[in-house]
C-alpha cells in the first residue's frame, strides 16, 4: 500500500538525520514546536451547520476536557491587543522559516501563537504560499521576536495561543505550548472532515480525518500531563469562527499542500528524531508514540492531495506544487534556533541534521504526490 511507504520513509528520513549527528548543541527546529493538528469528534460547540459556536471557552487550568471538547474562545477575533496601536512590522526575514525583531506588534497580533493572514503574508514578505505560522515571544528589552515555524501542524483560522508564564520551567514551558496547539489544531481537522464531506470525498477518507482528531486530543492530554509534571500551565488559545460553508477544493488543496504535506510531514519526522535523542525515558516514550500518529496524518494528507488533483485544473495543480516547493526550500534554508535547554532535553537536531531531515522529508512527499 503506498501510503505505508510515507511513514517509513519519515522514519527513514529521521534516521538520515540522526547520521553523524553528535549530541544537540545550539538547536534548531524552525520554530520546534511540536504539534498535531486536531479537534475531537464531539459534536459539542458545533451548531447544526457545523459552525463553531461562540462560548467554547477555555478551562481555567487549559487541560483538554475529559468530553473531548476544546479549550477554545472562538467568540475572540484573533486574540488582538487591544493597546497595541499602530505599528508597521519590520521587514521579515528573507528565509521564510526566520525571526526578525519588531519593537512593536500591531493590531491582531498576539504574543505567543499566531496563525493569521498578517502572519502568512508576514512570513511570505507580502507574497502568501500558506506560510501561516508564527511563533511571538516578548524580549527583555520590550522588543518582540517574530519567528516564522516550518514543524508545525494544522490549525484553524485565526488562531493565537496565548504565551507561557516567564517564571514556568524551559521544557515545561515547551510542553504547554505544545498541548495547546495541539488541542487547538483539533478543529481544523474537525473543519477539515466536514468540508470535503461536502465535497463529495469517500467516507473512508473523511472517517479518517475524524480518527485523527480524536488522535490529537489524546496529544494535547499526553503533552499537558508533561507540562503539569514541570509545573507549567497550558495557556489559553483563540480562534476565528469556522466557515458556514465549504471552501473550494483549490483552497483546500492549497493549504493540504503545506501544512499536512508539509508542515505536518516535517512535524512527524522530527518527533521521531526527537524520540531518539530526548533526555529522559518518559519524554522519549509520548514523543514515540505522537510520531507514529502523525506520520500516519502525513500519510493522510497525501491521501488528500491525491484525492484532490483530478478534480483541479492544471494551472491550479501548479500553483500548489510550487508552493509546496517553496516551503520546503525555506524552511531547509534557516531553521531559527531554540532555547538550549529545551534543545537538549528534547533531542532537536542541529542545523546540519535540519537540513537533511527536511530534504529527505520533501523527497518521501514528492514521491507521494
Amino acid at each position: 500500500m503506498r501510503t505505508a511507504s510515507i511513514a517509513a520513509r519519515l522514519r527513514l528520513a529521521a534516521v538520515h538525520a540522526l547520521a553523524g549527528t553528535a549530541a544537540a548543541s545550539t538547536l534548531v527546529a524552525c520554530g520546534g514546536a511540536v504539534d498535531g493538528s486536531l479537534f475531537g469528534d464531539s459534536d459539542a460547540g458545533v451548531t447544526a451547520d457545523g459552525a463553531k459556536s461562540a462560548d467554547a471557552v477555555a478551562p481555567v487550568d487549559g487541560a483538554v476536557p475529559s468530553d473531548g471538547s476544546l479549550p477554545f474562545d472562538a467568540s475572540k477575533p484573533d486574540g488582538a491587543q487591544a493597546d497595541a496601536g499602530a505599528c508597521i512590522l519590520p521587514a521579515p526575514p528573507p528565509p521564510v522559516c526566520g525571526s526578525a525583531t519588531s519593537p512593536c506588534l500591531p493590531d491582531g497580533w498576539a504574543v505567543g501563537q499566531n496563525n493569521t493572514p498578517a502572519c502568512a503574508s508576514f512570513c511570505s514578505g507580502g507574497q502568501g504560499g500558506g506560510f501561516g505560522s508564527c511563533y511571538v515571544a516578548q524580549n527583555p528589552s520590550g522588543t518582540y521576536q517574530i519567528t516564522c515555524q516550518c514543524a508545525v501542524g494544522r490549525f484553524p483560522a485565526g488562531l493565537t495561543v496565548g504565551d507561557v508564564d516567564d517564571g514556568a520551567d524551559p521544557v515545561g514551558a515547551f510542553f504547554a505550548r505544545a498541548a495547546a496547539l495541539e488541542a487547538s489544531a483539533v478543529r481544523a481537522f474537525e473543519q477539515l472532515s466536514r468540508e470535503v464531506a461536502a465535497h463529495g470525498a469517500p467516507e473512508g477518507l473523511v472517517r479518517r480525518l475524524r480518527r485523527a482528531a480524536k488522535q490529537e486530543i489524546r496529544h494535547a492530554r499526553l503533552m499537558t500531563a508533561e507540562a503539569k509534571r514541570r509545573g507549567a500551565k497550558v495557556p489559553r488559545v483563540r480562534a476565528t469562527r469556522a466557515p458556514r460553508h465549504a471552501r473550494s477544493l483549490f483552497a483546500l488543496a492549497l493549504e493540504n499542500a503545506v501544512e499536512g504535506c508539509g508542515r505536518e510531514a516535517i512535524g512527524g519526522a522530527l518527533l521521531h528524531v526527537q524520540a531518539t535523542r530526548a533526555t529522559d525515558a518518559r519524554m522519549r516514550d509520548v514523543l514515540a508514540e505522537i510520531a507514529d500518529d502523525e506520520c500516519g496524518h502525513a500519510e493522510l494528507s497525501a491521501d488528500l492531495a491525491a484525492w484532490l488533483a483530478p478534480r483541479l485544473c492544471s494551472d491550479e495543480r501548479a500553483t500548489i506544487a510550487a508552493a509546496r516547493r517553496a516551503f520546503f526550500e525555506t524552511c531547509a534554508d534557516s531553521p531559527p534556533t531554540q532555547d538550549a535547554q529545551v534543545a537538549r532535553a528534547l533531542g532537536f537536531p542541529d542545523a546540519h541534521a535540519w537540513r537533511r531531515l527536511t530534504a529527505a522529508v520533501e523527497v518521501a512527499m514528492r514521491d507521494a504526490a
